[in-house]
C-alpha cells in the first residue's frame, strides 16, 4: 500500500475517534444533566410533603395545643418562618406570617464582597426562601421556629500542649435538615403565635 494512502486510512481513523470522543462526552455530560435535574426534581418533592406534613400537623391543632411531628431529613434544606411584621420576609409569604422549607445557598467570595463581607441571616434567609423554597401561610401574628444544637469550639490553653475542643449548646434561627436522618419537630399552636422547635444535639463528648 502506498504511504499516502496508509496516511488517509489513519487522518480518517483518528477524525472518526475524535468524533466518537466528542459524541460520549456529550452523551456524559447530557447525562449527568439530566441526573442533576431528576434528583433536583425528587428533592422538591420531599421538601413539598414535609411543608404539607407541617401544614396539616398545623391546622389540626386547636389554641394551646401542641403534637410532634418526625420528618426524614433533606440535606440542603432548612425550615424556617416569619411573622407578618418581619423586617426580611420571603415575596412569596405576600405579607404575612409563614412557614417555609427552602434550599440552602452557599455564597461566593465575590458575593459575600458585593455585600460588603457582612451577612445579615434573617435577609440570607428570606432570599434563599425567595429563590428555592415553599411557603405556607400561617394565619397566627408571631412565628418562633429555632433549634437546638451542639457547637464545636476549640479552646487554647497553652503555648506547649494542644489544643482543647469543647462542645457548648445554642439556640439558632430556623431548623437545618441536613446531617439527620429522621428530625422531630414540636409544634405549639397558641391564639397568636406558632412555635416550632427540634433538638438537633449531638450525643455527649
Amino acid at each position: 500500500m502506498h504511504f499516502m494512502d496508509k496516511k488517509g486510512i489513519l487522518t480518517k481513523n483518528t477524525v472518526t475517534l475524535l468524533i466518537a470522543a466528542i459524541g460520549i462526552g456529550l452523551i456524559l455530560a447530557g447525562g449527568g444533566k439530566l441526573y442533576a435535574q431528576v434528583r433536583e426534581g425528587q428533592e422538591s418533592e420531599r421538601a413539598q410533603e414535609i411543608i404539607n406534613s407541617v401544614e396539616a400537623k398545623i391546622k389540626a391543632l386547636n389554641d394551646g395545643e401542641s403534637s410532634e411531628l418526625v420528618v426524614r431529613g433533606l440535606g440542603g434544606w432548612f425550615l424556617d418562618g416569619w411573622s407578618e411584621d418581619a423586617s426580611f420576609l420571603p415575596d412569596k409569604c405576600f405579607f404575612k406570617s409563614c412557614v417555609c422549607i427552602c434550599k440552602i445557598k452557599k455564597f461566593s467570595l465575590s458575593e459575600l464582597g458585593a455585600r460588603g463581607g457582612r451577612i445579615n441571616p434573617d435577609e440570607i434567609s428570606a432570599e434563599n426562601c425567595q429563590r428555592i423554597g415553599f411557603c405556607r401561610e400561617v394565619e397566627r401574628k408571631t412565628i418562633f421556629i429555632h433549634s437546638t444544637v451542639t457547637v464545636e469550639e476549640s479552646e487554647f490553653r497553652f503555648a506547649y500542649d494542644s489544643t482543647k475542643t469543647k462542645y457548648t449548646t445554642e439556640d439558632m434561627k430556623g431548623i437545618d435538615f441536613s446531617g439527620e436522618s429522621f428530625i422531630k419537630l414540636i409544634i405549639e399552636k397558641l391564639k397568636d403565635s406558632l412555635k416550632i422547635s427540634a433538638d438537633l444535639r449531638d450525643g455527649e463528648k
